[in-house]
């Protein structure tokens, strides 16, 4: 890892904790210094009992103790570390001059620094504060290169100008003395954010902030919420959104944006119904006269083939369990179908998880069950290189909810393997007292910061989502979406 010292800047390390030569530049603080920066659950395999070993070595320092007892006193602790014995005896006995111990005290300097910006804590979060001030970027590379320049500058404020101090020396601290691993992940994270073809966009702002950009790929996303709270309407906007988001549809090009929305509550001909009445902003009421009064209302789904390349395939089953098998033969069939217009899954949708029977037995008990099928969703996700998110029960005290904040994953019904297993949670609860208020709170978040929360605003007649706040936690504004829908693909048996 790059913020943990090499294996020649630990040996150095160690010198200059238990040298008998030096007299000088060795205190408590330095001490406390080095276990700051050795602190880590993980370290390279091959120096691991040494790291390991410094570590009881130094913290017996810290304790008080002589360096010749915390020397045998900390070999003594592991038979493991018997093997570094000549070493620590070398490192005792060997002159060190002043050079050189100044020259491993500028490495616990620099090291301890590295740990204290904690690039992915400290840059990340000011980098997202100079986006939230208005800064967005269009392209990968783009957003590297503003992201570079924040990084730097941080490091440079935390220096207070001092050492250090041109960009490209900057840059070869910031990368972790040039650690190619440590600076592909970092890399890695920005195209996650900034590849419009690696996430799904909800078409919440403030949700693809949280997300850093959307649904990823082989991610498992559940939409805790009673019985009122929304959890089917909620999926449907996800769809409708990710559907006509103009940057998601620019950066897809020519491929076939197919969305799978799988329903154990609603048939197909009722959730075509509500995904119309979202998109022209229209009730319940004024759907079924339209429907009357134009025999081609569903056939006109089928024919908005428009700039927007996308397609909604629908499969339900009320009076039966949907199992996670047949969902697989589904999307299958569903992307046979389309294969020549070279398909690409934007996500999984399933109304709801525990409705779902899982595959095979998968335990007697309902949470057994329910735990068989998280795995599976988990597995779907995967197998597809698609998003799945899904919407589960809360329990009965989500009823005296009052307000979002007070939400808590310990809401969720009957299996916690949905919480462990979740790559993202949200839990969502009506307001009792203001019907077209929803609460929401980010329970779980594997992309960033969980613990997020704020009030929907709903026009359930409609099925709309929008203007949402968050008074003293975060305050977004909804980005209106109301562009023309460009087609449903009418699948499962329709009931009239």
């Amino acid at each position: 890892m790059a913020l943990l010292p090499d294996e020649s800047q630990l040996n150095n390390i160690i010198a200059l904790c238990v040298n008998k030569h030096i007299t000088s530049n060795r205190t408590k603080e330095t001490y406390q210094d080095i276990m700051t920066i050795l602190d880590k659950k993980e370290f390279e395999s091959v120096i691991a009992s040494k790291y390991k070993l410094a570590r009881v070595i130094v913290k017996s320092l810290i304790e008080g103790n002589s360096v010749e007892y915390s020397i045998e006193n900390g070999l003594g602790v592991d038979p493991e570390f018997q093997q570094h014995r000549d070493f620590i005896n070398m490192s005792y006995d060997r002159e060190i001059n002043e050079t050189e111990q100044k020259q491993t005290l500028k490495t616990i300097e620099l090291k301890l620094l590295q740990t204290k910006l904690n690039i992915s804590k400290g840059i990340f979060k000011k980098f997202y504060e100079h986006i939230h001030e208005g800064k967005n970027y269009e392209t990968t590379e783009e957003a590297w290169e503003a992201f570079e320049d924040v990084a730097v500058s941080l490091y440079q404020s935390y220096t207070k100008g001092a050492g250090i101090k041109s960009k490209h020396e900057s840059e070869s601290f910031i990368w972790g003395d040039g650690d190619p691993d440590y600076y592909e992940r970092l890399r890695h994270k920005m195209i996650l954010k900034y590849d419009k073809t690696k996430k799904t966009p909800t078409g919440f702002s403030f949700l693809d902030d949280i997300l850093q950009g959307g649904f990823e790929r082989q991610s498992l996303y559940i939409f805790g919420g009673n019985p009122g709270a929304g959890k089917s309407t909620i999926l449907l906007n996800l769809i409708r959104n990710a559907a006509i988001n103009t940057k998601y549809v620019s950066a897809m090009k020519d491929r076939l944006k197919l969305f799978i929305f799988i329903s154990a509550e609603n048939s197909v001909l009722q959730t075509s119904m509500r995904l119309n009445c979202l998109q022209r902003g229209i009730t319940s009421e004024e759907s079924n006269k339209m429907l009357i009064e134009n025999p081609q209302y569903f056939a006109e789904f089928e024919s908005f083939m428009t700039e927007h390349n996308s397609k909604v395939a629908m499969d339900h089953d009320v009076n039966n369990p949907i199992t996670i098998t047949r969902i697989e033969l589904f999307i299958d069939s569903v992307m046979e179908k389309y294969k020549d217009q070279n398909p690409i899954l934007g996500g999984i949708y399933i109304d709801y998880l525990d409705r779902l029977k899982p595959a095979g037995e998968g335990g007697k008990k309902r949470h057994e069950q329910l735990d068989v099928i998280t795995q599976q969703l988990k597995g779907l996700s995967i197998k597809y290189d698609a998003p799945v998110i899904s919407a589960t029960q809360l329990t009965r005290e989500s009823y005296d909810i009052k307000e979002a904040k007070h939400m808590s994953p310990k809401l969720i019904a009957e299996s916690m393997s949905q919480v462990r297993l979740a790559d993202f949670l949200a839990l969502m609860a009506v307001n009792n007292e203001d019907k077209s208020t929803v609460f929401f709170k980010v329970g779980k978040n594997r992309d960033g910061e969980s613990g997020q929360y704020l009030d929907f605003k709903v026009d359930f007649s409609r099925f709309t989502f929008s203007n949402c706040s968050a008074p003293g936690v975060l305050e977004f504004d909804y980005k209106d979406t109301a562009k023309s829908f460009n087609g449903f693909d009418i699948t499962g048996s329709v009931e009239f």
